[in-house]
């Protein structure tokens, strides 16, 4: 009887250090989009942009408007990060990606990968691939799921071309780093 009240503190510990309800916690189990969507979360916590980047107090975050994970990516416009409120902007095929910090590709957009990059070359965006690994492409940051298990790997030189920088605790939880 006292393990079970001990394991169930613990859940309920866990779910309020993750921003959740006890109830959500019991009520549903995390989607891969959830899970992606709060890697993208912890990625921006973790990247520094230089002084000039941001042209109003608000961090963008910008993803296409057929993307898998928009809806998952629309429940952080509730929050902050550097006292900076997070923006979903939802973007149509001729896109202006002016306004946007952050820019998540899937994987059906990846083809427009490198014209993306460059109409964004001169600014600093954090471009996130949903899918496969980092390549010549430019994207900074590519997340996948592999054997079960969510993983990244970072492109230090395109991230320090868009003049972007990483704390080393979000490097060394990379899979490859190049």
């Amino acid at each position: 009887m006292q393990g079970a009240f001990f394991m169930r503190c613990r859940m309920v510990i866990c779910a309020a250090l993750f921003g959740l309800s006890a109830s959500a916690l019991h009520a549903q189990t995390v989607g891969e989009a959830q899970l992606k969507v709060a890697l993208i979360y912890n990625f921006i916590m973790f990247t520094e942009w230089p002084a000039d980047a941001f042209t109003n107090n608000k961090l963008s975050i910008c993803a296409m408007k057929n993307s898998a994970l928009l809806d998952a990516l629309l429940t952080l416009e509730v929050r902050a990060i550097r006292s900076r409120p997070l923006q979903i902007v939802q973007l149509t095929e001729a896109a202006d990606y002016s306004g946007c910090a952050v820019l998540v590709i899937d994987r059906i957009d990846r083809l427009q990968l490198p014209s993306i990059r460059k109409t964004i070359a001169s600014r600093s965006v954090l471009t996130i691939l949903d899918g496969d690994d980092v390549d010549n492409d430019g994207a900074i940051i590519a997340m996948s799921v592999v054997n079960g298990r969510m993983v990244f790997d970072i492109n230090t030189q395109s991230a320090q071309n868009a003049r972007l920088i990483f704390s080393s605790k979000l490097l060394r939880l990379a899979r490859k780093v190049q």
